[in-house]
């Protein structure tokens, strides 16, 4: 176990957050689980402990995220190799009934993992919505959104720290990123210039800056 001083804690501390910037397997997550753990346990005696606390507190945070997100793209992954499968058994061989069975049940739980195109419409018709300052039908769509949407759609507020449909801005960029989750798209939040594009159809080169905290 590496051995910290109180004087090194602080860069120790920004040199995990780094480590945290690539995929979080099950052992990186342990790995850096334990170097967290090590860390807050040497922050008595350290001068500015409430701010190292603070960001330690949202490492965990952190972490925890982007391990979920590498979970979830391992399951596309695999999801992706078991269709690629079934496809290539079926040009290859003359199944059974037995096996046409087997097929027909692997392809029904491929069928759940794909996205639900009325749900990547809901998700963008919210983000419409509080774009064009409708907040009242923005929060009652938002309701209507299965669990597990409105549960990511909070991690991403949490990760953009700010508070929903109240943050416009944000509250877009965590909506459409949710589009892009559902649609596997691999995108960063979208920068206002390119939210503008999407809504009003501007290319994102001549986009209108929109400061949507300050529109009323």
């Amino acid at each position: 176990m590496r051995t910290i001083d109180r004087f090194s804690l602080p860069s120790y501390i920004e040199q995990i957050a780094e480590e945290m910037q690539k995929p979080v397997t099950q052992d990186r997550y342990q790995e850096l689980h334990k170097k967290l753990d090590e860390a807050f346990d040497r922050l008595q005696g350290v001068n500015q402990v409430d701010s190292l606390r603070d960001r330690m507190i949202e490492l965990y945070g952190v972490l925890e995220e982007n391990r979920s997100k590498e979970e979830l793209n391992q399951i596309q992954r695999t999801a992706k190799r078991l269709e690629t499968l079934i496809k290539k058994y079926k040009g290859d061989h003359l199944p059974t009934i037995e096996e046409k069975k087997t097929l027909r049940q692997a392809s029904a739980i491929l069928d759940q993992l794909k996205p639900d195109p009325e749900s990547v419409d809901q998700v963008l018709d919210i983000a419409r919505a509080v774009y064009n300052r409708d907040l009242h039908s923005a929060k009652k769509w938002f309701l209507s959104l299965g669990e597990a949407l409105r549960d990511r759609f909070e991690e991403h507020l949490r990760s953009l720290k700010a508070t929903p449909f109240k943050d416009r801005t944000e509250t877009i960029q965590a909506l459409m990123a949710i589009s892009y989750e559902l649609t596997d798209q691999k995108e960063p939040y979208p920068s206002q210039q390119e939210i503008d594009a999407f809504f009003l159809g501007i290319p994102s080169g001549e986009s209108k800056i929109v400061d949507f905290n300050q529109l009323g």
